[in-house]
């Protein structure tokens, strides 16, 4: 996990990666279950301050959304 930090300071936003490291916490995580939900949580409260609506994802195509 703190790999996948690395990689998001080195190619996105510099005010992005610091404010993941400013709240990275290093945990033990017994299996990749656990990393994908801390990932997840990362992201919807990131995107929840961006101020995004989180029920309605940008570029998700059409054909995924007509039935």
């Amino acid at each position: 996990m703190v790999g996948k930090v690395k990689e998001v300071h080195l190619r996105f936003w510099l005010t992005f990666s610091r404010i993941v490291f400013l709240f990275f916490i290093a945990m033990k995580a017994d299996t990749s279950a656990d990393n994908n939900l801390s990932l997840q949580l990362l992201a919807y409260h990131l995107i929840v301050l961006r101020g995004h609506n989180v029920d309605q994802p940008r570029n998700l195509a059409k054909s995924v959304t007509t039935q």
